[in-house]
């Protein structure tokens, strides 16, 4: 796990589960399925460093939920 995903896991995880009571269609997904492909996103497009909670709850706010929800479905057949 990265130095980001350590500090802000609780932050994270949450963020996270409210993307997930958003969706229409979960496509059968929970909080795991989708925890590495945001982390990484937010690794990439934040950066590290002096990231606060509330970018990160911002970034995962603007996700559209259901068209992830429909690619991480696809990824894994």
């Amino acid at each position: 796990m990265s130095a980001i995903a350590e500090k802000h896991a609780s932050t994270l995880d949450e963020a996270i589960a409210g993307l997930l009571s958003r969706c229409t269609d979960r496509r059968g997904l929970e909080i795991d399925d989708l925890s590495p492909r945001i982390r990484a996103a937010i690794e990439k497009y934040l950066g590290g460093g002096a990231l606060q909670n509330a970018e990160i709850r911002a970034f995962i706010d603007e996700i559209h939920c259901d068209d992830l929800c429909l690619i991480v479905a696809c990824e894994k057949g």
